[in-house]
């Protein structure tokens, strides 16, 4: 039997990064190989980056130009670097190409190049980006969208969210303005950001053989768009999160040990945290925080890990191993995710979940589809640091509800359960050409 080959298309891969969609791909990788499948993975270069291999994955590079311009961001040209891409896929020969989370060098373009070689294609999108040309599918910055791309509406939404006034009558203006004839050589490149996320999702509808869900919303998001071909695939809590530590004997703490986990950038909301656990700090609590030494915003990460180092309840921890991380994580009573952007986990929900530790976190679609309020987890509003102070006021006053939190905690899906259903999926695909269900 002949080796089968999968080619990952993705903005970014280890050892250069290992953000979420990162480690996903690595442990879909990992349970692939053991499956005696061949794996490569595609991603775009600036400089110095050359091919490799990183466990046993060869990782393709392809050129890009250093700093992107604006019609290839807004999606009135292809991105630069394409045809690269497609030397290197047609050098692979993949019976697969599965693209995840498109960005600023790979996105719908190439999917559809690929897709018009006859080449099974399938999508994965972990960020709400896809839909969403404010990034965060919060409607006028109040509450979750579930709503098609519309352009009025999200036009309307991104005008209302920078708070212009007559926002309305702008939107309907920008709207019309974008349909005039030749309207591309008269406005500014960023007026098509809408219809750069409609065509993504046209593209996706006509050249993803499937497309997989990682959580309802997206779901419901997609179909919404009139993407019918959508598999729910849950994200499953990485192999490698192996717990070797006894879970009823934690280390007892008089103080109520807070945690955080996350990448330090505004989207991941530490910034909201730090207001509220300022406002604690006179009551019984520790704080936790679990983060990586590189960030997109490093201003951001400079100014936190400054003020936290200078503060004697916070402990802050950067790029810690795997053993290391699990090892002081299993010390948290309750861990804070205060994203504010809706996500498509967050995986640190699985790994609190694995260690039993309940989750105080923000209201994004992410959350609410799989935190119940009150019985394994408590979620607040966003919008309101008070919201969250409140809730974490209340869990000091009475730390019994973290222990009854504790005893409904679901067991998380095993990243093995949600890798069974993609290979099937692909041998599926491959078996019946592009049609996974020819009958």
């Amino acid at each position: 039997m002949a080796v089968r080959k999968i080619a990952f298309g993705v903005e970014s891969f280890f050892p250069e990064h290992s953000a979420g969609t990162e480690v996903y791909i690595l442990d879909l990788s990992r349970y692939l190989m053991r499956n005696g499948w061949e794996v490569h993975v595609v991603i775009p270069a600036k400089t110095g980056l050359n091919d490799c291999w990183y466990e046993g994955i060869r990782v393709h590079t392809f050129r890009i130009p250093a700093d992107p311009v604006a019609t290839e961001l807004n999606g009135l040209i292809p991105p630069r670097g394409i045809e690269g891409f497609m030397e290197v896929v047609r050098r692979i020969n993949p019976d697969i190409v599965h693209f995840h989370t498109f960005g600023r060098a790979i996105n719908g373009f190439h999917l559809e190049e690929v897709k018009a070689e006859g080449t099974i294609t399938l999508f994965t999108s972990h960020l709400a980006t896809f839909f969403c040309a404010k990034g965060d599918l919060r409607y006028h910055n109040k509450k979750n969208c579930l709503f098609p791309v519309n352009h009025l509406r999200c036009s309307t939404c991104l005008f209302v969210s920078r708070k212009q006034r007559f926002a309305r009558i702008l939107a309907l203006l920008h709207t019309l303005a974008v349909t005039i004839p030749f309207s591309r050589f008269l406005l500014p490149p960023a007026a098509f950001r809408i219809i750069h996320r409609k065509r993504e999702i046209e593209r996706v509808k006509k050249n993803a053989d499937v497309v997989f869900s990682l959580l309802p919303w997206m779901e419901k998001l997609y179909i919404a768009n009139k993407i019918h071909h959508s598999v729910l695939v849950h994200q499953g809590l990485p192999e490698d999160f192996n717990i070797q530590v006894d879970l009823d004997a934690r280390p007892g703490h008089e103080k109520l040990m807070i945690g955080f986990v996350g990448r330090m950038h505004p989207t991941k909301g530490f910034h909201q945290l730090k207001t509220a656990f300022e406002e604690l700090s006179g009551e019984r609590v520790l704080l936790s925080v679990f983060t990586q030494k590189e960030s997109s915003d490093k201003k951001y990460l400079e100014k936190y890990r400054e003020q936290c180092k200078k503060v004697t309840n916070i402990t802050w921890y950067e790029d810690l191993s795997r053993d290391q991380f699990i090892n002081r994580l299993k010390e948290v009573e309750i861990l804070v995710i205060p994203s504010q952007v809706n996500e498509t986990g967050p995986l640190s929900l699985l790994e609190a979940r694995a260690l039993k530790i309940p989750v105080v976190a923000s209201n994004n679609l992410g959350i609410m589809d799989q935190v119940v309020h009150g019985r394994d987890g408590i979620i607040y509003d966003m919008e309101s640091t008070r919201s969250l102070i409140n809730q974490l006021k209340e869990l000091v006053n009475d730390r019994t509800l973290i222990d009854q939190m504790k005893q409904q905690l679901p067991v998380p899906v095993k990243f093995n359960e949600s890798a069974k259903i993609i290979e099937n999926t692909y041998l599926t695909l491959i078996s019946h050409g592009t049609d996974p269900d020819p009958g």
